[in-house]
């Protein structure tokens, strides 16, 4: 298992989940063998009964994986992993993964439409007190960042597309031979992309030479023992 592909920070700015609200990213893997989404979620009810269904679809919106885990399976401010069986084919393809809950409130709907709308500038509906209260309680949210720092992807709020992104993390799996290589290809890929990276790493190469060759001059210089 290798982690390829970090999106951003996981960052501070959140929409809410919950009863007919849903939140969708695609993506395009940079490699095959998909099989771990990861995504952060500030579960404010731990322990919590709400049911969440997690998703992922091809670009079709065929449903290819899927996996149902209730508020107790979900934490506050951590990574949540959702892995599932390997998708051999998935370099360069597009997927989208998908969060939707099947409960059904009304309340909690509008609710969790009011406080998102707001969140996106869409909407400055008021959110009555006791209405806040409920869902600042009851209702997880995930963290995304506001900027376009995954351009090959959108954020999608019920199915609509909005400016930026989820913050998420991709997996995947492979033989050992094929992981050294793809780090090898990562790296030379960061060398050349990244000039202060390589001066940095050029530094650092130099250095330790010069450490083992002061070494190695100290050692011959040393009187040895009879």
């Amino acid at each position: 298992m290798r982690r390829l592909d970090v999106v951003s920070p996981f960052g501070s700015e959140t929409l809410y989940v919950g009863p007919g609200n849903s939140l969708s990213q695609s993506f395009v893997p940079s490699h095959d063998g998909l099989f771990s989404f990861r995504f952060v979620v500030l579960n404010p009810a731990l322990g919590g009964a709400k049911r969440y269904h997690l998703q992922i679809l091809d670009k079709e919106k065929t449903l290819l994986r899927e996996m149902s885990v209730t508020q107790s399976n979900l934490s506050w401010g951590l990574p949540i992993r959702f892995d599932f069986t390997p998708i051999s084919k998935s370099k360069n393809q597009k997927f989208y993964f998908a969060i939707k809950s099947p409960d059904e409130n009304k309340l909690e709907e509008q609710g969790v439409r009011n406080f998102n709308e707001q969140k996106l500038g869409s909407s400055s509906a008021e959110i009555k007190p006791d209405v806040r209260e409920v869902i600042e309680k009851t209702q997880i949210q995930l963290t995304y960042s506001k900027q376009d720092v995954y351009p090959l992807g959108e954020l999608f709020y019920n199915d609509l597309a909005t400016y930026g992104d989820l913050n998420f993390e991709t997996y995947y799996t492979g033989s050992v031979p094929r992981l050294l290589a793809d780090t090898a290809v990562d790296f030379g890929k960061k060398m050349t992309s990244d000039p202060l990276f390589f001066v940095a790493y050029l530094g650092l190469l130099i250095g330790l030479g010069m450490v083992i060759i002061r070494s190695y001059r100290m050692s011959i210089k040393s009187p040895r023992p009879y």
